[in-house]
């Protein structure tokens, strides 16, 4: 395993990625960056139009410059209040809008939970 994320889907409002991570020998090579880039795909695909994350704020700046997430607005906060979502205390809540990919055959009912591990073959 090289890079895994764990996403929570709340109808095709928005989804939660509570965790994402890369092993460490494997940091710094461009993994985060695939994994996002195909969760974000899957995302649209699915008509999702949000996807929110928790950061740190020693990992803020990566997540805003690097990954183009924004502090919250308002209208999500206001979505998320009657959702379960997770939050843990002292941590900022971000979020970045999904291109939308094509026509959008599915609706999402309720809350998918989705684990995806990104492996490269050869290591």
């Amino acid at each position: 395993m090289v890079s895994a994320a764990s996403i929570r889907i709340h109808a095709n409002k928005l989804a939660e990625m509570p965790y994402i991570g890369t092993r460490f020998m494997h940091r710094h090579g461009g993994m985060c960056r695939r994994l996002l880039d195909s969760i974000e795909t899957i995302l649209g695909d699915l008509g999702v139009r949000k996807l929110v994350i928790p950061a740190a704020s020693e990992v803020l700046p990566m997540w805003t410059n690097a990954f183009g997430f924004k502090s919250l607005r308002e209208s999500t906060k206001e979505i998320m209040n009657s959702m379960s979502i997770v939050i843990f205390p002292g941590i900022q809540m971000l979020e970045k809008c999904v291109e939308k990919k094509g026509d959008n055959l599915f609706e999402i009912k309720g809350i998918l939970h989705i684990v995806l591990i990104f492996r490269v073959i050869g290591f």
